[in-house]
């Protein structure tokens, strides 16, 4: 599961496993060998474009149920360039979510 944006905001990826087990910012890695490779702009914005992984290494540990991607954004620091993309690779398909806000219907 990978989350890219393209702004300076802090969007944090979370997912929750169906054992319940929550695998973020604040707990990296479970027991299914789910792993969340980096925090990207944590503290301050570094890059307009972050990307967070949450990997499993070792899928025969995975439970099976439903998996929940929640996409937090943890410190908001601009207006441009909000959305984000959501990408999960599972059994070699690939499958895209986006979500993107356009600023200026707002301003009308």
């Amino acid at each position: 599961v990978s989350l890219a944006w393209h702004n300076y905001d802090d969007l944090d990826i979370h997912v929750h496993e169906p054992d319940k087990t929550h695998i973020y910012f604040g707990h990296r890695s479970s027991f299914s060998t789910g792993i969340l490779d980096v925090d990207e702009n944590a503290g301050s914005g570094k890059t307009r474009t972050p990307v967070e992984n949450i990997i499993w290494t070792n899928k025969s540990r995975m439970p099976e149920g439903v998996y929940k991607i929640v996409v937090n954004n943890y410190n908001k620091r601009e207006t441009t360039g909000q959305g984000f993309t959501v990408e999960i690779e599972h059994g070699g398909e690939i499958f895209d979510f986006e979500f993107f806000i356009d600023f200026f219907k707002f301003l009308h």
